[in-house]
């Protein structure tokens, strides 16, 4: 079994309902992060208000650290968002450019195989492990039945840092527990409309993932909606020279 590593993140600044970029609102800022693995304990870093570049950056120096030991990381759209927020917030873009294309972005192996973009609950839900963590309790005992990414910056602006942090542990936690299974069963699976199956005899890191052909989605008629490879490794390019090879997108 690989030495794996789960990452994620959730930003400080509440963006609209209706963001239809949202790098046009950056930058985002961190409030906190939370890796687990199977390996060691649970690992986790916050700031009220947000984090600060020090405290970015350090985590960054946590990163590296685990990368050298042999350990992948994983998220779940983490090239496109995670490691670009990181990336901006830290002030360290070649080592979070690096760091990104040496590890497993399981959305992106399935958005190169199918074309479109997954959610992390539509894969979760084909491979029965339980989904994200959508309700969480408050401090005055009530509860929120549909959290998501987006209520976060508003809750942890408000103080309910334990409820942002509950969702945030879901998250590592569902994600460690996906790439497990994929490692284990040699494929990915997910639900979109209807059951699609991406075979994976490995967990193909970002760079890997990059030299194969995004499945056809031409059909798709909004071009904001439609993936590319640019799309996920723009941030990179003036950083890193795996970030996208020659081969048409």
């Amino acid at each position: 079994m690989e030495k794996l590593i789960s990452f994620d993140l959730e930003i400080a600044k509440e963006l609209p309902d209706s963001c239809p970029d949202w790098k046009a609102e950056m930058p985002l800022g961190i409030t906190c992060a939370a890796f687990k693995s199977a390996d060691f304990a649970d690992e986790e870093f916050s700031e009220w208000p947000q984090m600060t570049q020090k405290h970015t950056s350090m985590m960054v120096e946590f990163m590296l650290n685990w990368h050298q030991k042999g350990y992948k990381f994983l998220t779940w759209n983490g090239t496109s968002f995670d490691f670009h927020v990181l990336a901006q917030e830290s002030g360290r873009w070649e080592d979070c450019a690096n760091l990104c294309m040496d590890h497993v972005d399981m959305m992106l192996i399935a958005t190169m195989a199918k074309g479109w973009y997954v959610s992390l609950d539509s894969a979760l839900w084909a491979h029965h492990i339980p989904a994200k963590i959508h309700r969480v309790k408050l401090k005055d005992g009530s509860w929120i039945q549909d959290m998501d990414g987006s209520k976060a910056p508003g809750l942890w602006k408000a103080g309910e840092t334990e409820a942002v942090l509950t969702y945030l542990r879901g998250d590592v936690d569902r994600t460690l527990r996906l790439a497990q299974d994929i490692v284990e069963r040699k494929r990915l699976e997910f639900i979109s409309h209807n059951f699609h199956v991406v075979q994976v005899p490995k967990l193909y890191t970002v760079s890997e993932a990059m030299q194969m052909e995004m499945a056809d989605n031409s059909w798709m008629s909004d071009p904001a909606a439609r993936p590319t490879k640019e799309k996920f490794v723009e941030w990179m390019i003036p950083f890193s020279d795996e970030a996208i090879d020659k081969k048409p997108c």
